[in-house]
């Protein structure tokens, strides 16, 4: 699936393939078809998706540091209660995430 299949404006393909998570979401919103998502529902959580990946830019946090303590922040700052997004677990399961919950972590002791 891409994102032509889920959008029907060029203008919001256009801005989400521009943000700095535009190269996962064709995968994510797969990913959400094949688990039998509603397209509302993919949508939905696409422009979640940007919404965490320009965070990030704004925070100057590079996508190979996020950890689940960036996570964790993001979601505290959204305040509302939320779980984890959908591009964070998809992230995770491909390894381009940092596994480390705490950058304060020291794995040589």
């Amino acid at each position: 699936m891409i994102l032509q299949d889920v959008f029907v404006r060029a203008s919001v393909i256009v801005h989400l393939e521009s943000g700095p998570l535009g190269a996962y979401l064709s995968d994510l919103a797969a990913a959400l078809n094949q688990q039998r998502y509603t397209v509302h529902t993919i949508q939905k959580s696409l422009h979640a998706a940007d919404a965490f990946g320009r965070w990030l830019i704004k925070k100057e946090v590079p996508l190979e540091a996020v950890a689940e303590h960036v996570v964790q922040q993001y979601i505290a700052g959204l305040g509302r209660r939320t779980t984890k997004s959908a591009i964070v677990e998809s992230l995770e399961e491909q390894g381009s995430l940092n596994d480390r919950a705490d950058p304060e972590q020291d794995d040589s002791n």
